[in-house]
């Protein structure tokens, strides 16, 4: 009888006892407190948490960059108005020394330096935002709109008079009659939040901020960032703390620091943020008025086209004084006025200090007077720099007209603020392997106020961003360009400049290969009659020699001169000299063929030395190589 081979009932249970234990163990590594399910989620939230606090990080720098451009110091109430710009995140204010700031499901708490301090808990920034506006006011009584708003969903509102109003959104206004003198209690149910926040309402037909603007007419005033009008807003908020204004109806707010400078006629909005307050908002609409003796406006427009013209008006008016004032971060600094004036008009710049005595005076035209510095001219149209001198707050144009037909136009004022090209242009370099043509090193220095700093090479295509104390390298014939933009995103002028080749080095045509091509040094008379040209040597050539093809016709004696590192003279070839008989060549008027050349030891710089003696005299160098 065959046996039937198989598994006992024991061997059966006990596999199965020990894939139970294998399975629990398996389902503790993934799914325990140390398992790697949990550690994978632990890893990604880490890494959420720190990706948005490095958001949180760039946006404070932005901040602190920011106010450090306009010479500040940032602060909480900065970072504050900046954020309420900006969608992405949520802040709410503790105190002047500490603040919540949060993204992406993330908050972090930062102090009084903007640093980051510690991680905490998005619940704490539930931020509620209530202002009124007053529509109308008749005796105590007052029509007033309340506008609240939160980060978190706003379920209910309820009001003081028994109402309820249902929200479901992160914004409402509604309207409400209160008397001055009274206080109304709003209470404000958020989405996840059981308690009601009560938020107060102190209704007073006197209460701040209220809005002033110097009412007197205004004169142009030259900053580093331009013409600005002297125009100040002044807002006084009360014993409020948090406060904030608007020059864009609302869409972008700016912490209160002192008076604003406006340059064109435009509203003002005014609001404090308090918790567990309804704040009033204050709005008002100013315009820009030039005092009579100020500069018109067409001579700082940024348009070159338009200008202030002065004219001589028979029996009426024949002499100008127009005023600008001066910012004193512009004192020192120089300006470039585009002016043009026809026959006898003499005008003037005159600067003034604070107590305004005549500090400093500029002729700008005079009428065909032998000791302007223009000289003896009747007519001019161009730009005449200005330099501001210390202490100067007031700058006068002074017009003064003496003929019928005199005229006197001002077509732009401006601060020089274009970048400053630092040129270095070099030589060619003889080598082991040939000549290393002449090339030109622009480094670049911009206006103090530019955070953009651009450059390209040519006059189209993209700007680039230039790297502080970068040397830029222009080949000959190549042009670069330059400018700034400041954070209004003004534009400098323009600098620009074209590599070429240093005045006394020696020319290409001498090195470029072609035989037939020369550099060519002439006698002429009563103008050039001595030429040094010169070309570096690498350390590799010393000691070996160099043929120079060249031709020379009359009286023209040319010499080799090599040169050391200190500048001294190490080496002397006379290429050729006019009928001397002491010349190696002999007794000769004229050469035209090869000469060989020996580069001595410590050679660095050459030099090719040419004096013309005589009408005709002709020195043509063709080509200098290595042997």
């Amino acid at each position: 009888m065959r046996k039937i081979k198989g598994i006992t009932l024991i061997t059966l249970v006990i596999t199965i006892v020990v894939l139970l234990i294998l399975a629990g163990v398996s389902i503790a590594m993934l799914t325990g407190e140390n398992g790697i399910l949990n550690k994978a989620s632990t890893a990604k939230e880490k890494y959420n948490e720190n990706a948005a606090r490095e958001k949180v990080q760039l946006i404070i720098s932005e901040v602190i960059m920011e106010q450090t451009q306009n010479g500040k110091k940032a602060t909480i109430d900065d970072l504050y108005a900046y954020i309420l710009n900006n969608d992405e995140f949520q802040m709410k204010k503790e105190s002047e020394k500490s603040a919540i700031i949060g993204t992406d499901g993330y908050a972090f708490r930062i102090n009084e330096k903007l640093e980051i301090v510690e991680t905490v808990s998005m619940s704490l920034l539930s931020n509620i935002e209530s202002t009124y506006v007053i529509n109308s006011v008749n005796g105590n009584n007052m029509k007033v709109t309340i506008t609240i708003s939160s980060n978190t969903e706003i379920e209910t509102i309820n009001t003081p008079d028994g109402n309820v109003i249902y929200a479901n959104s992160n914004k409402i206004a509604t309207d409400f009659d209160v008397i001055s003198g009274q206080n109304y209690t709003f209470k404000i149910k958020l989405k996840g939040v059981q308690e009601l926040k009560e938020y107060i309402l102190k209704a007073d037909t006197n209460a701040k901020p209220e809005i002033s603007e110097n009412t007197t007419n205004n004169y142009p005033e030259l900053t580093r960032y331009g013409v600005e009008l002297n125009k100040r807003i002044d807002i006084d908020y009360g014993e409020g703390t948090n406060n904030y204004y608007s020059l864009d109806d609302g869409k972008t707010w700016n912490a209160y620091t002192g008076s604003i400078k406006v340059k064109n006629d435009g509203k003002v909005i005014a609001k404090t943020i308090m918790e567990n307050e309804i704040t009033k908002v204050e709005s008002k609409n100013y315009t820009m008025n030039l005092a009579n003796d100020a500069l018109g406006a067409n001579a700082y427009d940024g348009n070159e086209s338009t200008c202030e013209q002065y004219n001589y008006v028979s029996g009426t008016q024949y002499k100008y004084q127009k005023y600008m004032l001066i910012d004193e971060a512009v004192q020192n600094s120089k300006i470039n006025i585009k002016c043009a004036f026809e026959w006898n008009i003499p005008t003037y710049v005159y600067f003034y200090n604070s107590a305004g005595t005549k500090i400093g005076t500029k002729q700008l035209y005079d009428y065909c007077e032998y000791d302007f510095e223009l000289g003896y001219i009747q007519s001019f149209d161009g730009i005449r720099e200005v330099e501001i001198p210390n202490g100067a707050v007031k700058m006068e144009i002074n017009v003064n007209c003496k003929s019928t037909s005199a005229k006197s136009s001002i077509y732009e004022v401006s601060i020089v603020n274009q970048p400053k090209l630092n040129i270095t242009e070099n030589y060619a370099k003889m080598t082991v392997n040939g000549f290393d043509n002449p090339y030109t090193e622009v480094s670049i220095d911009y206006y103090e106020t530019s955070v953009q700093k651009k450059y390209r090479i040519g006059t189209e295509g993209e700007w680039k961003d230039y790297t502080e104390g970068k040397n830029i390298r222009l080949e000959l014939g190549e042009t670069i360009q330059a400018k700034g933009i400041d954070k209004n995103g003004n534009e400098t002028k323009i600098s620009s400049t074209q590599a070429k080749l240093k005045d006394d080095a020696i020319g290409i045509k001498a090195y470029d290969g072609n035989e037939s091509t020369c550099e060519q040094y002439n006698y002429v008379s009563g103008t050039q009659n001595k030429y040094q040209k010169y070309m570096l040597i690498e350390e590799a050539v010393q000691n070996s020699k160099i043929n120079i093809k060249c031709s020379f016709v009359w009286n023209i004696p040319t010499y080799v001169y090599f040169y050391n590192t200190e500048g001294e003279k190490v080496g002397t070839k006379q290429l050729y000299a006019y009928c001397k008989s002491d010349f190696e060549l002999g007794y000769m008027k004229s050469f035209n063929g090869v000469r060989e050349v020996e580069v001595p030891n410590g050679a660095v710089k050459m030099e090719i030395n040419v004096s013309g003696l005589s009408l005709n005299a002709t020195s043509n160098i063709y080509e200098i190589s290595k042997q």
